[in-house]
């Protein structure tokens, strides 16, 4: 299974690339792929920051750990923008 990962914003400064394509040979959750990302590129994700998309939808932090992907995906990540 391919998960397509595009880096926005910053995000594309701490990896030095604007996109990566994993693989995984079972389903992961979200929280799995960012954790593999992390070690990958040193770097953690702490949630208020960041915001992700999958496959085009965005995913509430709170629910990373239990979204599991189970099929090719994309994921977004770019930070979190706030509206007032």
């Amino acid at each position: 299974m391919q998960v397509a990962v595009r880096y926005l914003g910053p995000a594309s400064s701490f990896s030095n690339t604007a996109s990566d394509v994993l693989e995984f040979d079972r389903p992961v959750s979200l929280r799995q792929v960012l954790d593999t990302i992390a070690a990958r590129y040193n770097y953690s994700f702490t949630p208020p920051a960041w915001a992700l998309l999958l496959d085009g939808r965005g995913v509430a932090n709170e629910n990373w750990a239990g979204t599991i992907i189970e099929a090719d995906a994309e994921i977004t990540i770019l930070p979190h923008l706030s509206g007032g």
